[in-house]
């Protein structure tokens, strides 16, 4: 039995214990279910879950089993009480039946962030000016990041199918592309090369090395295929329309000495009127910069939060950058713009598998 069924057991096991408080109430109360005895039942449910959040370690798996009670084991609740209605007997109070309500609604909440907004793909269309082709062409720079699937599939089929067809001049990829054990890995190697083998672009396709990555993936994935170049700690030189234009790409170690060594490299290839941009999966990497050393760099890793709330942006953003830089899209950090994909795929493993006010996209950023 996989993580996801036994929290998911879990949520109906914490359902079950509140339905049973809301049995016993009516037996020792005598009275039809009001916002007391939904209350009760809610608070019990929860304190099931607790038990059960404080038994699981790992981060992502609280939020997993956190995320099961308010959408499913709360809505079991709500939709039982409104059942029991079908008896005249068991028919809720007014403001009982106000509460089943709310509480079966999050049912709906569920489903919109499980199966509809993760899959809501979109193209983010932002455009940054940049002294270095002032009086020039513009340069559209197409950016992928956090493919991070467990399975090749039509929904990313459909994501490199929109990217090359926006046929961007140069194509940036910023890390996670396959999140799973090495079996996993191994069996869909074929299908993710052929995947990642359709990127094109005429200033060509530059990728580096996400969290669920490694150099040895990442050599699988490359090897052989001319069109991708893979930046392991490195500064790589093309041409756009005329202009040059350095890409420095580096790991997730943005902090050791050869991912800093690179940045130097690139900071120090100018042109005058050559561009240069840093491709880091985490958008931290831009704190190692400073104002005029880069015109652009693009990064991935925090989903844009993959849960958005109003007023407050991502609470989660696994960053040192603000919440409204990870929540994604183009923005500065001392002076340094960065443009910060909100990602395609999602955290996998014991995670929930959800998207939430933050839909998931491609980028196409145009410099002018």
């Amino acid at each position: 039995m996989s993580f996801t069924h036994v929290v998911l057991l879990g949520a109906f096991v914490s359902a079950g214990v509140g339905i049973v408080v809301l049995a016993i109430l009516r037996v020792v109360t005598g009275r039809r279910t009001g916002p007391f005895e939904v209350l009760a039942a809610v608070a019990v449910s929860g304190a099931v879950a607790l038990v059960q959040f404080l038994m699981v370690e790992e981060g992502f798996s609280k939020l997993h089993v956190a995320y099961l009670w308010l959408f499913v084991t709360l809505p079991v609740i709500g939709a039982t009480v409104l059942l029991a209605s079908v008896v005249p007997t068991l028919r809720p109070r007014r403001w009982g039946a106000v509460g089943a309500c709310g509480l079966l609604a999050l049912a709906a909440v569920g489903v919109y962030a499980s199966y509809v907004e993760p899959r809501w793909l979109r193209t983010d269309r932002v455009t940054l000016d940049v002294a270095a082709i002032e009086g020039g062409e513009p340069i559209r720079i197409g950016v992928l990041s956090d493919l991070q699937t467990e399975d090749i599939g039509s929904y990313e089929e459909d994501a490199i199918d929109r990217l090359v067809a926006a046929e961007p001049d140069l194509i940036l990829v910023a890390g996670d592309y396959f999140q799973s054990d090495g079996p996993d890995f191994e069996a869909a190697l074929p299908e993710l090369r052929a995947l990642l083998g359709r990127l094109e672009a005429p200033g060509g396709v530059f990728m580096t090395e996400g969290d669920v990555d490694s150099p040895e993936r990442m050599a699988y994935m490359t090897d052989g295929l001319d069109n991708l170049r893979w930046l392991d700690e490195e500064v790589a030189t093309t041409e756009v329309r005329g202009q040059t234009v350095h890409i420095g790409g580096i790991s997730v170690r943005y902090r050791a000495a050869a991912a800093q060594a690179a940045i130097a490299e690139l900071t120090r290839r100018s042109g005058g009127d050559d561009l240069r941009i840093l491709l880091s999966h985490r958008p931290d990497a831009a704190f190692h910069v400073e104002e005029g050393d880069v015109d652009l760099v693009v990064a991935g890793h925090t989903h844009g939060g993959q849960v958005q709330l109003p007023f407050i942006g991502p609470p989660i953003k696994l960053s040192n950058v603000s919440r409204t830089v990870a929540a994604g899209g183009l923005h500065e950090i001392d002076g340094v713009p960065i443009y910060l994909s909100t990602g395609v795929g999602l955290e996998r493993a014991t995670a929930p598998q959800v998207r939430f006010l933050t839909r998931p996209s491609i980028g196409l950023v145009t410099l002018t």
